[in-house]
């Protein structure tokens, strides 16, 4: 199963970032109708395809994992608005805003907590409320909503995470069978398998028990809407690290793009590389790739300066060194720590593999606004000067 992820995932993240490259070019502004914007439906439903197909291989590979007791975490500092943000981003995207409306609510709250696991929480929480609220209301717009806010308990001052959605409502005797491995309701936008076999809210109450979180009872009213409640208890709970310095240049910057940037770009495969390309490119950063490390230490001797960051695929072709020691190596020579980020079609490793400062991984197909968050959280500095 992890070897068939594994390939699948290398043309999927080409599909994807494909997509996303031609929405973001200058000449394809939405307009309101007519064929360029049913050219954006195209493509948005082509991510979302996309997206469907890689849910699935998640979802078999980790509910694996969790019945086998195999998933490992590895916390960190995470900053929950972020993940917040991060997860809205991706699932907008690949739905008009006329349809679906998603919104993030609360101030930045810090955890000690494993970020990708948190993320794929939240993300199969949200993602399970855009399903069932698309449609729900003939006539209006879908709402999701995520929000963070603080809540005292018994163990003192912690936090609660919340998902609410306008959509179907579930049953009262349906709240607990909801949690049950291949359990559906019927009434998913696009039929009730889409995304996934049922597999969703089962891996959220692992991933609920796995990060030492809690969940809160479900509250839905059929007909008007639903509210998870994830609670984090309060010794996960962080301050917020010291603000940086203000740095130079402008005072407000567009955190969707990366103008100004200049990122390396290595993988060993072709498609999935001009993907990423295009989608970088089209986000505003310059690029230098290859595929091999030599060719892109070569290429990167002729810049006149060094890279913002790094974009290097963990697996570089057999018998070759992976992108984390291509990362050490540039960091050896450069003596300096060049922000980076691992991409990864091996699903099996996230959460396994020790990540050096100032580098972060991700896994494939990774959506275009993943990225650039990321790239943005590991290199703040970035495309200032």
């Amino acid at each position: 199963l992890a070897s068939i992820s594994h390939d699948l995932r290398q043309p999927l993240q080409a599909v994807r970032l494909f997509a996303e490259a031609l929405q973001a070019r200058p000449e394809a502004a939405e307009p309101a109708e007519g064929a360029h914007s049913r050219w954006h439906d195209l493509l948005r439903q082509q991510m979302r395809a996309a997206d469907d197909a890689v849910a699935m291989l998640d979802q078999f590979s980790e509910i694996s994992a969790i019945e086998q007791g195999a998933l490992q975490s590895h916390p960190e500092h995470v900053d929950l608005r972020d993940v917040l943000d991060g997860v809205a981003a991706s699932l907008q995207a690949t739905h008009p805003a006329s349809l679906l409306k998603l919104s993030v609510h609360g101030r930045r709250q810090w955890l000690h907590t494993d970020r990708t696991q948190l993320a794929r929480l939240v993300q199969n929480l949200a993602g399970n409320a855009v399903r069932y609220s698309l449609g729900a209301r003939p006539g209006q717009q879908a709402r999701v909503v995520l929000a963070a806010r603080p809540q005292r308990g018994a163990d003192g001052l912690g936090l609660v995470i919340d998902v609410l959605d306008n959509g179907r409502g579930i049953p009262a005797d349906k709240l607990e069978a909801i949690f049950e491995p291949y359990v559906q309701l019927a009434g998913a936008a696009g039929g009730a398998s889409r995304g996934g076999r049922g597999l969703g809210l089962a891996i959220v109450r692992g991933l609920v028990a796995q990060l030492g979180l809690q969940m809160a009872p479900v509250r839905s009213t059929v007909g008007r809407g639903t509210r998870f409640r994830v609670r984090v208890p309060a010794d996960l709970c962080r301050p917020a690290p010291p603000p940086a310095a203000p740095a130079p240049g402008p005072a407000v910057q567009d955190t969707t793009r990366l103008d100004g940037w200049l990122l390396a770009l290595l993988d060993d495969e072709d498609g999935p590389r001009t993907a990423m390309r295009a989608a970088l490119e089209g986000a505003g950063a310059t690029i230098v790739d290859a595929g091999t490390l030599d060719e892109l230490k070569t290429r990167l001797d002729a810049e006149p300066r060094f890279p913002d960051a790094l974009v290097f695929d963990l697996d570089l072709g057999s018998g070759k060194p992976d992108g984390l020691a291509a990362v050490a190596e540039f960091r050896g020579e450069w003596e300096m720590q060049v922000p980076a980020v691992i991409v990864t079609g091996r699903i099996a490793v996230m959460g396994t593999v020790p990540m050096p400062k100032r580098c972060s991984l991700l896994g494939k197909p990774v959506a275009l606004a993943t990225l650039v968050a990321t790239l943005r959280r590991v290199a703040p500095q970035a495309g200032l000067g």
